[in-house]
């Protein structure tokens, strides 16, 4: 080891405070730039990879039986040379589940399978991960249009298709007698899960191999492997977007930090450097010494912060497969993005440290020739806030302010990048607390009672509708459904499906709903799409869009393209005059009720299934999604650590800045300045700039905060996601910019030496 390596490794790693800021933001930036990689490049590739090895089910099918007999379906199946097995339950929906510890589930399917095999004894009753909230050995109650059926519950049974975070569809196995007790009159489905050779290609093969074979078009829906991915990997896509925003805040606060700290070391570390080239080392030689030193500082924090987000990300994902049975993920798709941050890592903070040492070769040899060079006239002037002994700290401050252009510009830069990413989280968490308010930017509709019909019966038959527009807890009624439809592009032979609101006779008046562009439909012959649906198949207004139903295809012409949080925007929505027709015996239920007061829910499901036992009144929750507060987590921990890295490094910087004017400090009290004057003095200093850069991005807020949460609004398939501003937030966000940088009492404690 070269004299000039000893004397850095000597001076600098006894020095927490040199070390400190480098081995954070290494640490911090391995940590982000892990996930981002791992949950935006990796994730589908690690996702395949372990769900292939686990071989388990890879795709679904579910039809109604009325479509045909399951025999028909399984020859079906066996006779597709990509199907390598398939797995054959006949279900039910059952509603209302209620445990005997107090627990309550709105719907759950119970599902038998077809083939002779093993039955559970009647009254046992078996689950999936969905339906978490029950616990082995608690009797479960729930009722159909048949009646009702009770049983306890055994064990958990693995269920990847509907197990997977997204999806979380809650299924109870359980007695074919029992199953036929709860059908009665009504109609079942059949349920199949595939395992296929080519889970990457879509549902269209199975979609044209099924008419070719029946001679009619598939009337249920098809569950694809990206589908299943999809289920599984959103949450995780989202937060890697959400990372990614973090990333951009976290490398312009380093640069702007690393840059400004090594300007700080050089000019502490004059006299060192030019002893240095006095004893005949070269600018390039001192150069080298840093970059090893802090690169050594920047290497341990970076392979503590990319290990800890390999770890913790091994363990969120492994948790993501609970429901398929607890499939592992292998450290090594963790650890080989964890060392490629390392290596970005690295290569960043060199480029950085290049870029401000370069001023090392220029630094002249003699004192007398650097104190040319630095000597700046303070063009600012306060002699008449200099004349008042009460002004005199303002005035001081001010010019140390000025003087300090570096550190003064980068704690404006910091408050205004800290501003906005606080400004935006608040916002948005005041926007999803009261999403309520805004359920048409989300792309929803109010939702409180669902009806759906036990067997065939039309509105006249029943009066149900006369009686809900007379009903006084009433506010509204539509009719309609959600349902997957068959569609084709225009030119184009491949069969896919879509997630389809298809509403009867009418969209519902009083609803609102956004619109990217164009407008709901007016007319049975056209079409409004989602923001996604529309870029994925490059249609825009006026675009034509085929969908096929009982073997004919009608055209539709697209009036609007809409945002939507459900389905992250991959749906469409038009409306038909026959809703029976259209649907045939696929559909069940038509009519969605919205209360003027949410608390009567229960009374009036209670009083419509006694005057109406035709039809199953299901509770619906005023909500946008679960996944929408899957939100809250995130951003609260990003306003935190916005905080405290924010409360840190000021905290290191303003100690810092302190050390440069301690040679002031006996000066300042022979010349009758008191403690109180300098600490004054110090404050204008520090918050001036602080102060400064808040107020410009409050100013600034409204076009800062949604041009920042634009690019994640488009993923979500929305224009623009729902923020509140409020001035609760605003102040919150000022004071804890304002508090995180507020000089601490080391400080203090310095002056009263």
């Amino acid at each position: 080891m070269s004299a000039s390596s000893l004397l850095f490794e000597n001076k600098y790693f006894r020095s927490k405070k040199r070390r400190f800021p480098f081995f954070v933001t290494g640490a911090l930036s391995a940590f982000l730039l892990t996930g981002v990689l791992v949950l935006n490049l990796r994730l589908t590739s690690i996702f395949q990879n372990t769900y292939r090895g686990a071989f388990l089910p890879n795709g679904a099918l579910s039809i109604s039986e009325r479509e045909g007999s399951v025999e028909e379906l399984q020859k079906f199946l066996s006779e597709e040379k990509f199907v390598r097995k398939a797995e054959c339950y006949e279900r039910v929906l059952v509603h209302h589940v209620e445990g005997s510890s107090g627990n309550v589930l709105p719907f759950a399917y119970f599902a038998v399978p077809v083939s002779e095999g093993e039955q559970s004894p009647k009254g046992e009753i078996h689950r999936n991960f969905a339906c978490g909230s029950f616990s082995s050995g608690e009797e479960v109650s729930f009722q159909a249009g048949g009646g009702k059926s009770k049983g306890r519950i055994a064990e958990i049974i693995p269920d990847p298709i509907n197990g997977a975070p997204e999806l979380m569809t809650a299924y109870l196995y359980g007695n074919k007698e029992e199953l036929q007790e709860l059908k009665g009159e009504g109609e079942g489905e059949f349920y199949l899960t595939l395992w296929l050779d080519h889970p990457e290609a879509d549902e269209s093969q199975i979609l044209k191999d099924y008419h070719r074979y029946f001679g009619k078009d598939f009337a249920g829906s098809v569950t694809s492997f990206q589908t299943l991915m999809h289920n599984y990997l959103y949450s995780y896509r989202l937060m890697g977007n959400y990372m990614v925003y973090l990333l951009c805040f976290l490398l312009a606060f380093v640069c702007l930090l690393i840059l400004l700290l090594m300007n700080m070391e050089l000019r502490t570390d004059q006299e060192t450097i030019r002893t240095l080239k006095i004893l005949g080392f070269t600018g390039a030689q001192i150069r080298l010494n840093y970059l090893r030193m802090y690169g050594k500082i920047t290497a341990a924090g970076a392979l503590l912060g990319g290990g800890g987000m390999a770890i913790l990300l091994r363990k969120w994902l492994n948790r993501m497969f609970d429901g398929a049975g607890g499939i592992r993920i292998s450290w090594i798709s963790m650890l080989l993005p964890a060392l490629f941050a390392l290596g970005i890592v690295l290569l960043l903070h060199t480029l950085l440290l290049l870029i401000a040492l370069h001023r090392i070769s220029s630094l002249p040899l003699t004192e007398v020739e650097h104190e040319k060079t630095r000597f700046r006239v303070n063009h600012l002037c306060f002699r008449k806030c200099g004349a008042s002994p009460k002004l005199l700290p303002f005035s001081l401050g001010m010019r140390d302010a000025a003087s300090r252009r570096s550190e003064t510009v980068f704690i404006m830069v910091v408050a205004v990048l800290c501003t906005v990413v606080l400004l935006s989280g608040i916002f948005v968490l005041n926007g999803v607390f009261k999403r309520e308010d805004h359920l048409a930017e989300w792309g929803f509709v109010h939702a409180d009672i669902y009806v759906a019909r036990k067997k065939e019966v039309t509105e006249e038959q029943a009066g149900l509708l006369t009686y809900l527009n007379r009903d006084t807890d009433v506010d509204y009624v539509y009719s309609g459904l959600t349902d997957m439809v068959s569609y084709q592009l225009e030119g184009e032979d491949a069969i896919r499906q879509v997630s389809a609101d298809v509403y009867y006779r009418s969209f519902p008046e009083k609803e609102t709903y956004a619109f990217f562009e164009g407008g709901n439909p007016t007319s049975t012959d056209e079409i409004a799409v989602g923001i996604n649906f529309a870029k994925r198949n490059h249609l825009r207004i006026g675009s034509v869009l085929h969908l096929l139903q009982k073997g004919e295809k009608k055209s539709y012409t697209v009036t609007g393209i809409y945002p939507s949080y459900r389905n992250q925007a991959n749906s469409v929505r038009f409306f038909v005059e026959d809703i029976f027709s259209y649907f045939d015996s696929r559909m069940t239920g038509y009519y969605t009720i919205v209360l003027k007061d949410l608390h009567s829910q229960g009374r009036v499901i209670q009083d419509l299934s006694k005057k109406y036992p035709e039809f199953d009144f299901y509770p619906m929750t005023r909500s946008t999604s679960r996944t929408v507060n899957k939100m809250i987590p995130p951003v609260i921990l990003s306003v935190c650590m916005v905080l405290l890295l924010y409360r840190m490094v000021l905290h290191f910087l303003v100690r810092r800045m302190d050390q440069d004017l301690e040679q002031n400090r006996d000066i300042q009290f022979v010349l009758g300045f008191t403690k109180r004057q300098i600490r004054r003095q110090r404050k204008v200093r520090f918050h001036l700039p602080e102060l400064m850069g808040t107020l410009l991005a409050l100013a600034l807020s409204g076009v800062l905060v949604a041009w920042v949460l634009r690019p994640l609004a488009n993923e979500l398939g929305l224009m623009q996601i729902p923020y509140q501003p409020s001035l609760i937030g605003i102040l919150a966000t000022a004071a804890g910019i304002l508090l995180a940088g507020t000089p601490g009492r080391i400080r203090r404690r310095r002056l009263d030496r």
